[in-house]
This record gives C-alpha cells, structure tokens and sequence, in this order.
C-alpha cells in the first residue's frame, strides 16, 4: 500500500502534469478580444494562427517600447514617433511634426530611426 501511494503521488505532481500548478481556462486568456480583431477570411489553421502569433509579438514589442518611453518621462514623445511605425497611417509627415515640435527635421527623423531599430 506504502508503494502504490508513493507511485500515486509521483504521477500526480509530475512535471508533465503541470507538478501540482492549478490550470489557466482559456476564457481567462482573452481568446475573444484576439480573435474578434481578425478579419473574415479563408485562411488555413497554421496560417491564422502564424498571423494572430505575428500580431500578438509586435504588440509586446510595442508595449515595451510605450513603458521603456514612459520610464524615462518621454511618454509624449513615444506617441509620435509611433505613428511612423510602419502599417501606421498616420497621414503627416516629418517637416510638419518637426514643426509642431518646435524641433529640426532631422532631429525627428533620428529618434524615428532609432525607434525603429529598437522596434525591429
């Protein structure tokens, strides 16, 4: 009996069996709120989940990015030079930023730049 309960115990909190951890439900995940933004086609399994996978990585990156801006106080600064990321429509363009700004073009263009090297 002492054998059959330690066998028990083992299979139990196995490291395969998630070693005593509670499981997430999926319904805690947000599973909806990531695949209500997707848009109605015929895609393969693999190649919506890919995209989903894409999507949900670039938005990390970003959110990164907006608490590393916002840890050294340059949270409005991160606000515009995110709208030059690429897949942004943001319709202005850098002379007219730059100008808001009260900052030289070039200026502007090199934290873009920079921006976008931390983003790749």
């Amino acid at each position: 009996m002492k054998h059959f309960l330690v066998n028990e115990w083992h299979r139990a909190t196995a490291r395969k069996r998630g070693s005593g951890h509670t499981p997430v439900p999926l319904d805690t995940v947000l599973a909806e709120r990531l695949y209500s933004r997707e848009p109605a086609r015929d895609l393969a399994a693999d190649k919506l989940y890919e995209r989903s996978w894409a999507l949900a990585l670039l938005e990390l990156v970003r959110a990164r990015l907006r608490d590393e801006y916002a840890a050294e106080g340059r949270s409005d600064r991160f606000e515009i030079v995110e709208r030059f990321l690429p897949g942004e429509d943001s319709g202005v363009s850098f002379v007219e930023v730059a100008r808001q700004l009260g900052m030289a073009e070039g200026t502007l263009k090199s934290d873009v730049h920079r921006f976008k090297q931390r983003y790749r």
